[in-house]
C-alpha cells in the first residue's frame, strides 16, 4: 500500500510540473517580446483608449504616413513638372562685356587696272515748248570812267590817249522778250575711256566699341514633338497613382500594426488577470495545506507544502514576466501610434475581439485584386511602362517649335554694327528638328522599355498568384483557429469545473494537495489556450485585411490615400 502511494505521488508530481511547464510555455508563446526590454511605464502618461480611437491617432501622427504622403506630393510635383513642356519657354538674358580691344574690320590695298572702253550714245532729238518771259523796265547807272587808248590803235605813230567817260544814267524800258518751240537733234557719237590703273590704299574700320552691354529674351514654343510630352505627362500620373498606393499600403500597415498590438496588450492583460486568480487560489491552497501538515494530518507532509511551495513562488516570478510583457505591449501600442515614449496608451477593452463570419474565399481573392495596393500599384507601373514604350518612340518623329527672340543692345561706337538695324531687333521663326541617325539610340532605348514592360507584366502573374495563394493561407488559417476556439472553449469549461471539484474536494480531504495544483495549473493553461487561439484567429484575420487591402477605405475613408488605380 505504502509503494502504491508512494508511485502514486510521483505520478502526481510528475504531472504537476509537467502541467507547470506546459503553462510556462504556453504563456511565453504569447509575446516576443523580451523581459530585458523594459521601459519606464509607470511614470509615463497613461491613459485608456478604444480601438478606434487609437487608430485615428496613430493616421494622423504616425511617422510612415507623413513619409507616404511627401512621396505623393513628389509625384504630383514630378507631374507638374511634366506639364510645364505644353507652355512657351521664355528666358531673358542681361549682359555687360568689355572687351581687351575693339573688333574691326582691315580692307586691304588694291590696285585696279581698268580695260580701254567705249560708250556709244544714240541719237536723240528735244522738242523745246515756246517760253515768253517779260523783261521789266529799269535805270542802269553807270560809273565816271576813263578808256586808255594804246598807241598806233588808231594811226600809226600815234601816241596812246586816255578818253574820259562821265557817268550817266541809262533808262531801259520794259519789253517781253519770245523764245519760238525749237526741235533740237543730237547725232549719235561714240565716247572712248582709255584703260588706266586705279590705286586703292589700305583701310581699318572699327565695327564696334570695347564696352557692349544689352538684354535678350529668347521664346520657344514646341508645337509637335511626336507623342513626346503626352507619355511623359502619362507616365507622371501613373506615378501619382503608384505613391497613393504606396500611401495606401502605410496605412493598411498603421492600421493592421495598431490592431494587432492593441490586442496583444488585450491578451496580455487578460493573462495577467488568469494568472493573479491561478497566483491566489494557489495562495490559498498552499495555506491550506501548511494548516494541513502542521495540524498533524497523515496525508499531507512538510514535502507536501514545500513542493507545492516551489510551484507557488515559481507562478509568483512568472506573474511578474506577465504584468511586464503587458507593459511592453501598450509602449508597442504606443509607439506604433507615434506617440512620445514618455505616454503610455492602454486598451479599455478587457476582451478580445469577436470575429464575425468572412465572406467566401473566392469573394477574398476578388477583393484583393481590386484593393490590395502592391497589385494597384502594379497596375499603375504597367500604365507608365506602356508610356515609357510611347515617349521612347517619339525619337523617332520630328520637333517642330515656334521660336522668336527680341534683342536692345548699346554701344558707343556711333558707325560700324553699332547701328540701330543691330542694336535693336526682334525675330520670329519656325524650327524643325529631324532626326536623322543617332547610332541605333532609339532603337534600344525601345527595347530596353519593351523589356521592363514584359518583366512587369511577368511580375504581375506572380503577385496574381501570390495574392490568392497568401488570401488562401490566411483564410485557412482563420478557419483552423475558429475551429480550435470552439474546442478549447469546451476543454476550458472541462478545466473550470475540474478544478472547483478538485477544490471542494481538498477541503473536504478526498484528494492531495498535488491534485488542486494540477487541477489550477490544467484551468489557466486551458483559459491562457482560448485566448492565444482567439488571439491567432485575429491575427490571421489581419493578414486577410492587409492582403485584401479594403478595411481602410471601409473604416476610415478619409485617411485613404488613394483608391484603385
Amino acid at each position: 500500500m505504502i509503494n502504491e502511494n508512494t508511485r502514486w505521488r510521483e505520478r502526481s508530481r510528475k504531472s504537476l510540473f509537467q502541467a507547470v511547464a506546459a503553462c510556462f510555455g504556453l504563456l511565453a508563446g504569447m509575446t516576443d517580446l523580451s523581459a530585458g526590454e523594459i521601459v519606464e511605464a509607470k511614470k509615463a502618461l497613461s491613459r485608456e483608449m478604444s480601438l478606434e480611437e487609437c487608430l485615428v491617432v496613430a493616421l494622423n501622427t504616425n511617422a510612415s504616413r507623413g513619409v507616404a504622403r511627401a512621396r505623393v506630393a513628389l509625384a504630383e510635383a514630378q507631374h507638374r513638372q511634366s506639364l510645364a513642356a505644353y507652355w512657351p519657354q521664355l528666358n531673358f538674358t542681361g549682359f555687360s562685356q568689355l572687351r581687351s580691344n575693339e573688333p574691326n574690320f582691315m580692307f586691304p590695298g588694291l590696285s585696279v587696272a581698268t580695260p580701254a572702253m567705249a560708250f556709244t550714245t544714240p541719237e536723240m532729238n528735244f522738242q523745246t515748248p515756246a517760253m515768253q518771259f517779260a523783261a521789266p523796265g529799269g535805270t542802269i547807272a553807270t560809273p565816271a570812267t576813263t578808256i586808255n587808248v594804246p598807241a598806233s590803235a588808231l594811226f600809226p605813230n600815234s601816241p596812246p590817249m586816255a578818253i574820259p567817260v562821265e557817268s550817266q544814267q541809262i533808262t531801259v524800258p520794259g519789253q517781253s522778250v519770245a523764245i519760238p518751240s525749237q526741235k533740237i537733234s543730237v547725232p549719235r557719237q561714240t565716247l572712248a575711256v582709255p584703260s588706266q590703273v586705279l590705286e586703292v590704299g589700305q583701310q581699318e574700320f572699327d565695327l564696334l566699341d570695347r564696352w557692349t552691354s544689352g538684354v535678350e529674351v529668347d521664346a520657344k514654343w514646341l508645337l509637335f514633338d511626336g507623342g513626346e510630352r503626352s507619355a511623359r505627362k502619362q507616365r507622371a500620373k501613373a506615378g501619382i497613382a503608384a505613391a497613393k498606393q504606396e500611401m495606401r499600403r502605410s496605412d493598411i500597415a498603421v492600421v493592421a500594426d495598431v490592431k494587432r498590438y492593441y490586442e496583444a496588450a488585450v491578451l496580455s492583460r487578460a493573462l495577467v488577470t488568469i494568472g493573479e486568480d491561478v497566483l491566489v487560489r494557489m495562495e490559498s491552497t498552499l495555506e491550506l495545506t501548511r494548516t494541513f501538515y502542521e495540524g498533524g494530518s497523515m496525508q499531507v507532509t512538510k514535502m507536501d507544502y514545500l513542493r507545492n511551495k516551489i510551484v507557488v513562488d515559481a507562478m509568483r516570478s512568472f506573474l511578474e514576466t506577465l504584468r511586464t510583457n503587458y507593459e511592453l505591449a501598450c509602449s508597442a501600442l504606443t509607439f506604433n501610434m507615434g506617440l512620445e515614449w514618455s505616454e503610455k496608451v492602454e486598451p479599455n477593452r478587457q476582451t478580445l475581439t469577436v470575429l464575425a463570419d468572412l465572406p467566401a474565399l473566392p469573394a477574398l481573392v476578388h477583393d484583393a485584386y481590386q484593393f490590395n495596393p502592391d497589385w494597384n500599384q502594379l497596375q499603375a507601373g504597367l500604365e507608365a511602362a506602356e508610356y515609357e514604350v510611347k515617349q521612347a518612340r517619339a525619337a523617332y518623329l520630328p520637333k517642330v517649335a515656334l521660336t522668336g527672340s527680341i534683342h536692345a543692345i548699346d554701344n558707343g561706337l556711333e558707325g560700324g554694327l553699332a547701328t540701330d538695324s543691330n542694336m535693336q531687333a526682334w525675330s520670329v521663326g519656325v524650327g524643325v528638328e529631324v532626326p536623322l541617325f543617332n547610332g541605333f539610340l532609339t532603337k534600344n532605348r525601345i527595347a530596353e522599355a519593351k523589356a521592363k514592360l514584359e518583366e512587369m507584366k511577368s511580375n504581375q502573374i506572380l503577385l496574381r498568384e501570390g495574392l490568392g495563394t497568401k488570401v488562401k493561407k490566411a483564410f485557412l488559417q482563420l478557419s483552423a483557429a475558429q475551429r480550435r476556439l470552439k474546442l478549447v472553449a469546451t476543454a476550458a469549461e472541462s478545466a473550470t469545473e475540474n478544478r472547483s471539484l478538485t477544490e471542494r474536494a481538498y477541503r473536504a480531504g478526498m484528494a492531495e494537495a498535488d491534485k488542486v495544483f494540477e487541477s489550477l495549473l490544467m484551468d489557466a493553461m486551458a483559459r491562457a489556450s482560448e485566448k492565444r487561439v482567439q488571439f491567432e484567429a485575429i491575427e490571421a484575420k489581419l493578414e486577410i485585411d492587409i492582403t485584401v487591402g479594403s478595411q481602410v477605405s471601409a473604416q476610415f475613408p478619409k485617411f485613404e490615400g488613394g483608391g484603385k488605380s
